[in-house]
């Protein structure tokens, strides 16, 4: 199996050479290429008739110069779409990975904050919320390793390991200091559906991605919403899903369309076209459904929210989505890395393509923010240093500042402890100051200048959703 898959990738990759014109290009490998057929034909010394000289000779030329065969590889898919590529395994994992276990202890991590290690969410029943972690809880040390000022994408390098061994993790929580824990790293069963009842007749589910278990929580949720008496509406949210598999795709729609035969999407390569219809098999169809849409939500996601405009099915609130269009077969190789080939595009039913466009919303909503009523900060004094260990009306005004800013995790309280020495250093490391054991004028300065241009970051789009389902329930 490996000589046979060496043997297809090198015959495609004598398609391309490298730093040379196109036809010096081809020439090149027209000429190889003859020469090989002849000696494969008259040579009294190559009895091999299951070898192919010029892939023999390509074998030996990457084996000498394994730094070649990046080269061809990128060379390759340089010259197909934006979405073909070639990945080692690893890269591979850390990009595609949509598996629903992993080894952990149970905690989702902040994205927002630019510096430090804030817990966003912790897994029900995990070994990190038996030990008691909670979200806003700050991650000090990982067995022994400060991580207090990393961004939260570096802590992946320091916290993993296998089931059954022992995490040492230091953490900060405000009215506790500083907590040294030992939790016990387990296999996590990660959820990428979540719903819940959002009042006013209305009912949310969170969709993360389309990966093989996700129609399974999907149809939970939607059938516990068909049950409650309560739903009338329905908010489906797929902002920040970067898509998956087909099938999950089709199965998800499928459960939502009560009528049979209706296409919901197409697949089409140069020779071909699939078309996805529905069976009919829908129990429940709310009054009305909206999608949440972003620009992070890719693929699958496009087709979903897209196929149900089309359909007159929902409605879309939120910005135009990614505008990938085009389905990739993912090969894996002998080695275990991965060729990523784009062969069909998707259709919506009515025959488009929103290719390199996105989805259009029905209504565009944007979560910018709005600007932080300063009003409510209290005056700082730029030119006075402040010290850990106090309280002041100063210090009060510093926290204001830094929460105002998105990095002072709990309220503000007047007292300079641990945790606001922490968001201080967090702002300094942001900042490229100097990080201190105390808020220097330089700090202070920069702190009260940032947080004039501070804003509120509110969800927008949910409240735009909730509020447009909210008056239809009246009508």
């Amino acid at each position: 199996m490996k000589k046979k898959i060496t043997a297809l990738l090198l015959a495609l990759v004598m398609c391309v050479a490298l730093l040379t014109p196109a036809i010096a290009a081809e020439d090149y490998a027209e000429r190889a290429a003859e020469i090989s057929y002849y000696i494969s034909k008259y040579s009294l010394d190559y009895k091999d008739s299951h070898s192919i000289p010029l892939l023999d000779a390509l074998e030996e030329v990457l084996r000498d110069n394994p730094e070649l065969f990046e080269q061809l590889v990128n060379a390759m898919f340089a010259r197909l779409d934006d979405y073909s590529e070639y990945m080692s395994e690893k890269e591979y994992e850390a990009s595609f990975s949509r598996a629903h276990t992993y080894v952990g202890v149970g905690i989702t991590l902040d994205p927002d904050y630019p510096f430090g290690v804030v817990v966003e969410s912790v897994v029900p029943g995990s070994p990190a919320e038996k030990k008691g972690i909670q979200p806003g809880d700050i991650v000090t040390s990982i067995d022994g390793v400060n991580v207090e000022l990393l961004r939260y994408n570096e802590i992946g390098e320091f916290a993993g390991g296998d089931a059954g061994t022992i995490m040492k993790m230091g953490i900060l929580r405000q009215d506790a200091g500083r907590i040294e824990l030992e939790i016990e790293r387990r296999v996590i069963i990660q959820k990428n559906v979540t719903y819940e009842y959002a009042g006013n007749g209305v009912g949310v589910i969170s969709l993360g991605s389309f990966g093989s278990l996700d129609y399974r929580d999907f149809s939970e949720a939607y059938y516990a919403f068909s049950s409650d008496e309560r739903i009338n509406s329905v908010i489906i949210d797929v902002r920040g899903n970067t898509g998956g598999d087909v099938n999950t795709l089709y199965n998800i729609l499928d459960i939502m369309i009560a009528e049979k035969g209706a296409l919901l999407f197409a697949l089409v390569d140069s020779q071909e076209k699939e078309e996805y219809k529905s069976s009919g098999s829908a129990i429940w169809t709310p009054d009305n459904t909206i999608i949440l849409v972003n620009g992070r939500s890719v693929s699958a996601a496009e087709v979903f929210a897209g196929s149900l405009q089309k359909l007159g099915l929902a409605e879309i609130v939120g910005t135009s989505t990614y505008g990938k269009a085009r389905s990739q077969y993912h090969i894996t190789l002998f080695d275990d890395s991965v060729a990523i080939i784009s062969s069909y595009e998707a259709l919506l039913p009515d025959g488009s393509s929103y290719e390199g466009e996105g989805i259009t919303p029905d209504f565009v909503v944007y979560n910018d923010g709005e600007p932080y009523p300063l009003d409510k900060l209290n005056k700082l004094n730029t030119s006075t240093p402040l010290y850990k260990g106090r309280t002041s009306d100063a210090i009060l005004a510093m926290q204001q500042r830094l929460y105002a800013l998105g990095i002072f995790p709990v309220e503000p309280n007047g007292y300079f402890g641990d945790i606001t020495l922490w968001s201080l250093n967090v702002f300094q490391k942001t900042m490229d100051l100097k990080v201190t054991s105390h808020a220097t004028p330089e700090t202070l300065k920069a702190l009260d200048k940032e947080a004039k241009e501070a804003k509120i970051y509110k969800d927008f789009q949910m409240e735009f959703a909730m509020n447009r389902l909210k008056g239809a329930a009246v009508d």
